[in-house]
Order: C-alpha cells, then structure tokens, then sequence
C-alpha cells in the first residue's frame, strides 16, 4: 500500500514553499529599507551637527560684544551650509531675561551685569516628506 509522499512533491507543498519564500523576502525587504531610512536620517544629523559646530566655533572666535544679528548672518553665510537646510538663529541676552522677568512680576532687585548670552541655531529640513527641526543652543560667556 503506498501512502501520498510516496508520490513526490504535491501541489499544497509547493504553494506552501513559495508562500514561506514571499513572506521571508517581504520581511528581509522591508528591513532593508528601514535601515536604509535610518542610516539616512543620521546621515544627516551628522551633517546637521557638522555645520552646527562650524558656526558655533567661529561663534566662540569673536569678542562677546560682537556677537549680533549682523555677525551672526556673516558667519552662517561664510559657513558650507547645504541648500537642503534652512538655518535660523537666536541671542538671548540673559541681562535682558532677567530684567523682563522682573518687570513682568513688579519685582526689583539689584543690577545685573551683561555678562552671558545664549545663541540657539535651529536647523530646519525635510526627509521622508516630512518636516523636521534640529535645535542646539550655546551660551556665550564675556571675556574677563
């Protein structure tokens, strides 16, 4: 008496085989390109935090008084800054944040010395059709 694998391959194991081979290639696929989509992403925040440090660098050449709306568009266009990202930057003085807070609460209290300020470059860009930002900010001590 023979039995059905005697008879070699049936119809079911075949479609069972290819089934198993789609799905693993699906799998191995998908993996592939959320790896190669993270490998991207940080590809770019290596350039992000490249141009980033450049600025702050020429940042921490100049004297603290100089650091304005004018120089700091001087030294993000002398940077290499791909088309791609949009830089945008602040200064805060902390004379001026502690003065504003006290005005703001009807306090006083003794003068405060310029003496730091905090410039924050925040970089916008897109990726996977969606818009990101990378913010870092640096505090600017004055020169003794």
């Amino acid at each position: 008496m023979k039995s059905l694998n005697e008879k070699g391959v049936v119809g079911a194991d075949v479609v069972v085989g290819i089934l198993v081979f789609i799905i693993g290639s699906v799998s191995a696929l998908f993996l592939y390109s959320n790896m190669y989509s993270v490998v991207t992403k940080i590809g770019i925040n290596e350039k992000i935090i490249g141009c980033i440090t450049d600025i702050f660098e020429k940042v921490d050449d100049e004297l603290y008084d100089n650091i304005n709306d004018e120089k700091m568009q001087q030294i993000i266009a002398s940077a290499n800054i791909p088309e791609a990202f949009k830089i945008e930057y602040s200064i805060t003085n902390y004379k001026d944040t502690v003065e504003a807070k006290r005005a703001q609460s009807g306090t006083t209290g003794e003068d405060i010395e310029d003496l730091v300020k905090r410039v924050t470059i925040n970089v916008k860009y897109s990726i996977d059709k969606a818009d990101r930002n990378f913010t870092i900010g640096r505090i600017k001590v004055r020169e003794v």
